[in-house]
């Protein structure tokens, strides 16, 4: 490589990546000096330039072509033309090259390239056929036992054109051995972490130029045990890029961050990110973003603007063999991989967006208006509904200094047992903010038994009051939301958590109220408190039911003793019809479920399980018959059965009767 940026117009003259010059010499960042050899390399995507003019494959090639005694190559993929050249000639000039690559080496795609490297005479070694198969994702190569190549590129044409990924040169004998005696492991058949030696902890080395660098190796390390340790180290700042996001530590360890005052900054991958953990993320101040044309492959973390942590670990829990480098003190590392960072932001799309339900465009509204009006002459948005039942929040970890805090959550009774829900949040003002302070809520729901993070509807955008609005804030002021769960028979509670902002743009948690019932259930199938869509055409008594030992009869129906308490209602012999539908009248404090079951006559049965609100009060709950083909299938219905589930005492069946389902 000649250190200039070169043939920057025909990369750049469709007009694809529109970004200034200055930023193109950082993205590039190949502009050698005496004090250091390290340079980055970056993908280019949809640019329209070929790819042997890409600045990664360029550099690559420039590095093997430097290469005198020996070249060895770790990397999963292989199929671009200029690099195989590159490795033949390296290897006519008597450079001993070696290469250990995945088995998809050997499949039709990579096939010719893999061949090319076989019939001249290189040595080629695949993961298959040893003592433990699994995939090698490394991306690396050693030159002259000097020089590391790494990074989250893969030498091919997909990761050059369409994707945004990243690669490093950096010099350092030590960094170097330590790769060496990895590979060396690899090429032998080894499988790292079950054979061989490892030291730990890993070795710091010094970095030619200034600067330090080790690397950490799957299987003998746990590498998100890596990730979450340089995340809590992070005091400032975490810029993180990865094509996979999954890893519920690495998730936690950056809100555990956020709520230090760390500034987080997202950019991900769309096909590989965990919404919850995504959602979570933006729920704590993050700015979220993501991509998927083109998408976001690189695999890098930059923390406090003075360490680059990146290679071939996805951020998930895999059983690949996969690599982390941590680069500290270099930086023209540093500065090219942060220039590159804000580029993936400017193109990919925000997590929030401004909604289009009456009730987003009612606190955009209120948003607004509260930075020039008082609270008492905002006229009250008028909404399709009514917060018929109310309660106060249930402080979890509130500051007693808060200066805004909710009083009463309302939400409407039409909505139990549904996806689509509605409340409305009215938030007090205590006390007036310092100038300059901001404060911020976000609502979001979390479902119960599952670690799984947050759910945040990208409508949700954070409600966020300055000095102005909350000295305007002379009234009690109503923000109402509207949102749809999940899908399937699922339980959430809705919370809503208060920020302070902080340094560099930062948000820090202060505190966080649960909203509404205990837990909010969808119940699929069923109709919650509608008791006006039946109309009953059969009452059940209980005096006719054949009970089991773990039930007893009372005068407002059946308690049970014991779990899996239930009971047999008489015979019915009757013949199924359209429209048949059932009602089951159910008091319940445990987060189990009824369920529902019938026998035909002639053979033939079925079931529905009914998951149930736990609040301690009688709900009715109407279940139509229609979506159930195995009722219909019964030629005629002979008993019902209704069991409880495995927290018996705690419930009571009040009612059951059948009829038709009201339109």
């Amino acid at each position: 490589m000649s250190g200039r940026a070169v043939m920057l117009p025909s990369l750049f003259m469709n007009g694809t990546l529109a970004l200034p010059a200055l930023l193109i010499a950082g993205l590039l960042s190949t502009a050698a000096t005496a004090q250091s050899t390290a340079r980055t390399y970056f993908s280019v995507p949809y640019s329209g330039a070929p790819a042997a003019h890409a600045p990664l494959v360029k550099g690559l090639v420039g590095v093997i072509d430097e290469a005198n005694t020996r070249i060895r190559m770790a990397m999963l993929r292989l199929d671009l033309l200029p690099v195989v050249e590159a490795l033949i000639r390296a290897h006519k000039r008597g450079v001993d090259v070696k290469v250990v690559t995945d088995d998809a080496a050997r499949n039709v795609g990579f096939k010719p390239w893999y061949d090319a490297l076989v019939k001249s005479g290189i040595p080629v070694r695949v993961d298959r056929g040893t003592v433990f198969n699994c995939n090698l994702h490394h991306k690396f190569f050693i030159i002259d036992d000097r020089t590391i190549w790494t990074g989250d590129w893969n030498s091919c044409w997909l990761d050059t054109d369409k994707i945004f990924h990243a690669a490093l040169r950096i010099d350092s004998r030590g960094l170097a051995k330590d790769h060496l005696d990895q590979w060396q492991k690899l090429y032998d058949g080894e499988r790292a972490g079950i054979e061989g030696q490892y030291t730990l902890p890993r070795v710091t080395h010094p970095v030619e130029g200034g600067g330090s660098a080790r690397v950490h190796f799957g299987f003998e390390e746990d590498l998100e045990e890596v990730m979450v340790r340089e995340i809590a180290r992070a005091k400032a700042t975490v810029d993180f890029a990865h094509a996979v996001f999954r890893n519920r530590r690495v998730a936690m360890a950056l809100v555990a961050a956020m709520r230090r005052g760390v500034r987080v900054r997202l950019a991900l991958g769309r096909d590989g990110l965990s919404r919850p953990l995504f959602q979570s993320c933006a729920r704590f101040g993050a700015e979220c973003r993501s991509a998927e044309r083109p998408g976001i492959g690189c695999k890098f973390m930059v923390v406090d603007r003075q360490r680059l942590i990146t290679g071939s670990w996805n951020c998930t829990i895999d059983t690949d063999h996969e690599n982390i480098v941590v680069v500290e003190g270099v930086p023209r590392l540093l500065s090219g991989y942060l220039t590159y960072f804000a580029s993936m932001l400017q193109r990919a799309e925000p997590w929030f967006k401004k909604g289009a339900l009456a009730e987003d465009l009612t606190r955009e509204h209120l948003m607004v208006r509260l930075t020039s009006t008082p609270g008492s002459k905002i006229a009250t948005a008028a909404l399709p509904w009514r917060g018929e039942v109310s309660a106060p929040p249930a402080p979890i970890l509130v500051p007693e200094d808060a200066a805004v805090v909710p009083v009463s959550a309302a939400w409407p009774r039409h909505d139990r047992g549904r996806r689509d829900k509605h409340i409305a949040v009215t938030l007090h003002r205590r006390r007036a903010l310092r100038p300059g302070a901001r404060i911020r809520f976000v609502l979001s729901y979390t479902e119960l038994h599952h670690s799984l993070g947050c759910y945040l509807p990208a409508n949700h955008r954070p409600f966020v009051l300055d000095a102005t609005a909350v000295g305007n804030l002379d009234r009690d002021l109503v923000l109402p939301f509207a949102f749809r769960l999940p899908p399937g028979h699922r339980k959430f509670h809705v919370e809503l958590d208060q920020f302070d902002s902080g340094a560099d743009g930062a948000w820090v948690w202060r505190g966080r109220w649960r909203l509404g019932p205990a837990s909010i259930t969808v119940i699929p199938g069923a109709r919650v408190d509608r008791r006006d869509h039946i109309k009953i055409q059969r009452p059940l008594p209980f005096e006719q039911w054949t009970l089991n030992e773990f039930t007893q009869r009372e005068a407002n129906g059946l308690r049970f003793t014991a779990p899996w308490g239930g009971g047999f209602s008489p015979r019915l012999v009757h013949r199924p019809r359209k429209g048949d539908a059932i009602l089951v009248r159910v008091t319940m404090q445990s987060d189990r479920q009824v369920t529902v079951a019938w026998y035909g006559m002639l053979g033939g049965k079925g079931k529905f399980p009914l998951p149930i609100i736990a609040d301690g009060e009688p709900h009715d709950y109407v279940i139509p018959m229609d979506d159930h083909p195995a009722w219909h299938a019964c030629k005629a219905i002979d008993r019902l059965h209704v069991l409880l589930g495995n927290e018996a005492p705690l419930q009571r069946l009040h009612e059951v009767a059948m009829g038709t389902l009201v339109r």
